[in-house]
């Protein structure tokens, strides 16, 4: 053979083998033969099986047509791979027997994973067993395990027993689900209702969890659902509407989509997702029910009974992430029952389980009786933009080492207690949210440390007209340690009930950029906050203290705010400190602030410090206190230096009684009505560099039983010689030094 021939015999052979390949891998994916049959109208079960058996062999991509009708269905219909039921509209089905589906997918004996049956549709019919209704056990209407792209549409399925479901799938994938509606649960008598879902997601665990005829045929291996998605659905008159009530560990169902579906009185959940993830519940609504949409892969309850070991043993590890997202949900009149908690959205984790990567964003909650969003466990969730209104508890709760969460964008109005609520959950943000008209405190913190409430000036929280403090850090006796380390930023407040803000038992909080209106206090920071920074807030009115911080806090840093009104009731101050006394290093600072009017009596202090040694006042304006300027009360050892007092009613600056050693010094006091610089019982004190100017012949500088006083430097003015210095009472050894008048 020649180089020729051989190139020739080469060239046929391959081609040969081209042809031949191409024609088998044409055979393995040619589409099979298309077959169409019609049922009789009125037909029996046995007919429609007969139908349905056509495509026992798998031979055709079979669709049987099925007029309108009634047909009384006995046994159970099983269907085949590429089958479509084309039921007319018209066509009613009717349950005969409680025991077993309606429809089932035939299985063969062996077969895993999501090929068990395959290219399923059911389009149209109504599917009714409302003749099992008062049966004592409960049943389904369709039910596919180990399934592969199932399609359900244009259909109704309806009155099953109490504890039945309408459709069931186990270990299916690439499902839909599609304008169908599922109505009617019976009512077994008792005292109690079985909650069961009208649409039930399941793993493939055990004939207890998956109850099927077909039992023999299936190997139990665990198989989750994937790529579901149920949209443009109707769900009414039933106890749930779509999710699972059971679980096995780590085995979740994943890619579920639930759209544009309208749930309406349910005795229960409208959607119930256990152990879920990559799942989106968007755009549906729901009236009249009992829980909105719960999420959790924990419940102390449902582990007993519902929550299951793998089969094979093998616990797969949980996800870093659930990619788990609620959105454009409305959600209205969630009532609550004695089985039921009665909250618009609601998710779970557990400390062993956290439930992370929720995403809480666009929903409308409106009249529900317990919370609108309440999560436990969900570090990092976000809530964001949504609305929520009339709540009979929170109207956001956050709790249990939900760390690093945020909360922002979201309006709450009319909450019975709180509007937004964070329980142990350290390092969060709180920012943008508008609050208005809670019951109880717009925005309310439990042992939640490093958390930030308002972020800067334009994503600072609104509140208004909270019935108790607008923003409340507080402990309780789990966690001693409050919400140290927090900021409270550039929040706007108005008409607060109580305080503005009040923080227990919180140390190292920054309080700073709020502008406030308050019933009671603006700021109120007490009870073992052993140190706090209060800085460029503006109290616009507070009826009893502008700031006040008591109980222990010996280190606070109150600078740079204004006070434009308080003490509108009697004895109250503009900044009061009480028993927070400091030493030497760690003290108490009170500076650069603005202290402008008060109320209309008297006794009504600019600044007070009282029991509160090492105490530094420096640098303050304050103009027209109802009483004195600055008066500390008991202090020892502290500095009152550089204040501007204009017009105080009463004193200018006021030492009364065991302020040892202390220094005022470099202050102008202008048109004080009473003493310009009292000291009483306040012996080795030092009055320095002063500038005094009094009206009406009254007193410059008093001193009375203060032995050792020096006064120094001091300028007075418009007091006369009489009384610019006044020494009374056992005031031994007072040093006047270079006094000029």
């Amino acid at each position: 053979m020649n180089k020729y021939t051989r190139t020739l015999f080469f060239l046929v052979l391959s081609g040969l083998f081209f042809f031949s390949g191409h024609t088998i891998a044409n055979a393995q994916t040619m589409p099979l033969p298309n077959k169409y049959v019609h049922a009789e109208s009125g037909c029996s079960t046995n007919d429609l099986q007969d139908l349905l058996n056509l495509n026992k062999e798998q031979n055709y991509q079979l669709t049987i047509e099925i007029p309108a009708g009634t047909y009384l269905l006995d046994q159970t219909l099983y269907i085949y791979p590429n089958t479509t039921i084309q039921a007319s509209s018209s066509s009613h089905f009717v349950k005969q027997r409680c025991y077993g589906a309606m429809l089932e997918a035939k299985l063969q004996k062996g077969h895993t994973g999501y090929q068990g049956n395959y290219n399923i549709t059911v389009d149209g019919g109504i599917w009714d067993a409302y003749l099992t209704m008062n049966e004592k056990t409960g049943t389904e209407l369709f039910r596919f395990i180990h399934c592969n792209n199932i399609t359900i549409r244009n259909l109704t399925l309806c009155n099953v027993p109490e504890g039945s479901h309408l459709l069931v799938f186990a270990g299916v994938r690439n499902a839909s689900v599609t304008n169908c509606k599922f109505y009617g649960y019976g009512d077994d008598g008792d005292s109690s209702i079985t909650h069961k879902e009208a649409i039930q997601l399941d793993v493939v665990h055990s004939k207890i969890q998956v109850p099927t005829t077909q039992a023999e045929l299936i190997t139990w291996d665990d198989l989750p659902c994937d790529q579901i998605t149920i949209s443009d659905c109707d769900f009414y008159d039933y106890s749930r509407g779509i999710g699972s009530h059971t679980a096995v560990a780590g085995r979740l169902h994943t890619n579920i989509k639930i759209t544009k579906n309208h749930f309406s009185d349910l005795s229960d959940s409208a959607i119930r997702l256990y152990n879920y993830k990559n799942t989106t519940v968007t755009n549906n609504t729901m009236d009249h029910i009992v829980e909105g949409i719960l999420v959790y892969n924990y419940m102390e309850s449902a582990d007993e009974l519902s929550y299951f070991q793998p089969v094979d043993g093998v616990i797969y590890e949980l996800p870093s992430d659930y990619k788990i997202t609620i959105l454009e949900n409305r959600i209205t009149n969630v009532k609550r029952t004695t089985q039921t908690w009665g909250d618009g959205i609601r998710v779970i984790g557990a400390d062993s389980r956290p439930m992370k990567g929720v995403i809480i964003r666009n929903n409308m909650i409106g009249s529900t009786d317990r919370y609108g969003i309440f999560t436990t466990v969900t570090p990092g969730i976000q809530i964001y933009n949504n609305q929520i209104t009339d709540t009979a508890r929170h109207g956001i709760l956050v709790e249990e080492s939900s760390h690093y969460s945020s909360i922002y964008e979201n309006r709450v109005s009319k909450s019975t207690q709180s509007g937004i609520a964070l329980y142990y959950s350290d390092s969060c943000q709180i920012y943008d949210n508008s609050i208005s008209r809670p019951k109880a405190y717009g925005i309310y913190l439990i042992s939640s440390a490093k958390c930030t409430i308002g972020k800067g000036l334009s994503t600072g929280n609104a509140i208004t007209n909270t019935g108790k403090s607008s923003i409340y850090l507080t402990t309780s006796g789990k966690a001693k340690s409050g919400c140290k380390s927090s900021k409270i930023q550039y929040n706007t407040i108005g008409t607060a009930g109580e305080n503005g803000i009040c923080i227990q038992k919180s140390s190292s909080v920054s309080v700073k950029n709020n502008t406030i209106s308050a019933k009671k206090h603006g700021i109120y920071v007490h009870n073992s906050c052993s140190s706090a920074v209060i800085t460029s807030n503006t109290i616009k009115s507070a009826r009893q203290h502008g700031i006040w911080v008591t109980g222990s806090c010996h280190y606070a840093n109150i600078r740079e705010n204004s006070i434009l009104k308080y003490g509108t009731t009697s004895g109250r101050y503009g900044i009061f400190v009480e028993n927070s006394g400091g030493k030497k290093g760690t003290y108490t600072k009170i500076f650069y602030n603005s202290i402008r009017t008060s109320g209309s009596g008297t006794s009504r202090d600019g600044i007070k410090v009282s029991r509160s040694s090492y105490t530094s006042v420096y640098d303050n304006k304050i103009t027209t206190p109802a009483g004195n300027g600055v008066c500390l009360y008991y202090s020892k050892n502290c500095v009152v230096n550089k204040n501007q007092i204009t017009s105080p009613k009463n004193r200018g600056i006021y030492l009364n009684q065991s302020c040892d050693k202390s220094q005022v010094v470099s202050n102008t006091i202008v048109k004080a009505s009473g003493t310009a610089l009292r000291i009483y019982q306040s012996p080795k004190s030092i009055a320095s560099s002063n500038k005094i100017t009094t009206k009406n012949q009254l007193r410059g500088i008093w001193v009375s039983s203060s032995g050792q006083t020096q006064l120094k430097r001091n300028t007075i003015k418009g007091t006369g010689k009489r009384n610019a210095i006044v020494i009374s009472g056992s005031s031994g050894c007072v040093t006047i030094k270079n006094f000029i008048h």
